[in-house]
Order: structure tokens, then sequence, then C-alpha cells
């Protein structure tokens, strides 16, 4: 009885697999597809572009330890946070090293540049993205390493 019930979780486990990204129906582009032209729009520093890729109430939050602090809550201050990091950052920009999809979370390990190219710096950060309506509706951002 057990090894039947086993290979029923395993045949489960097999056909998930199989099914690839799980989209709404309604959705024509996948959560990875809205990541990367996210970040497209993040490297040409058009905050007013990166909004079209998030939820009215958008939260973006920084966790540190145990402690979880929530950077901005909604589209608005999201865009003045990113308006103000181009100000502060002119030669910034990202590249997604990695990202793992399941259902509507996005796992991505990105790494940031900055800096005059003779004196390029970098450091990556791990952020879980969660989609609703095929729009980022939370993002939790990890602390980065060099």
């Amino acid at each position: 009885m057990k090894s039947c019930a086993a290979l029923t979780a395993i045949g489960l486990l097999i056909v998930g697999i199989g099914a690839g990204p799980q989209r709404d129906p309604l959705q024509t582009k996948s959560n990875l597809d809205v990541i990367d032209e996210f970040v497209a729009a993040f490297n040409a520093h058009a905050p007013a572009e990166m909004m079209a890729f998030v939820s009215d109430d958008v939260r973006w939050m920084s966790v540190n330890g145990e402690k979880i602090a929530v950077e901005t809550g909604d589209r608005e201050s999201l865009q003045q946070a990113m308006t103000d990091y181009f100000r502060a950052m002119p030669t910034v920009q990202s590249a997604t090293e990695e990202a793992v999809a399941s259902g509507r979370f996005v796992s991505v390990r990105e790494r940031v540049f900055w800096g005059p190219e003779s004196a390029r710096s970098s450091q990556a950060a791990l952020a879980v993205y969660e989609f609703r309506g095929g729009k980022i509706h939370r993002v939790w951002y990890f602390p980065a390493s060099r």
C-alpha cells in the first residue's frame, strides 16, 4: 500500500514538472518575462517604464536577519525611490544571474554594477518577487554580497 502511494506521489511530481511554469490563462507573458522587462527598464533608468510592471499597491521590502522593513508601499513611492536612486547612482546597471519560478513567486539572484569602466564595482543580492495579475506585487530583497 505504501509503495502505491509513493508511486502516485512520484507520478504527480513528474506530471507537475512537465507542466512548465504556471500562468494565468489571461496572462500573455510569463513572470520571468516580466522581470526581464522590469530589469531592462531599470537599466534604461526609466522609473515610469518600470511602473508598468508593478501593481498599484506594490510593496518593496528589505530583509535583514529577523527584520523586514517596508521600503515602499505603493507604485508612486517606488517610482520616487527609483528616481532618487538613479540620481544618486547614475552608472548603475543590473543583470539577472539566475532565476527560478515557482507559481506566483520568482527567486532571482541579481548583480548590480556601478562606477567607471576602469574601476567598476558590483554586488549580488537575492530577491523574491511575488506576482498578482501578471504584475509584480511584492519584492523581498536580501542583503547584498560582493
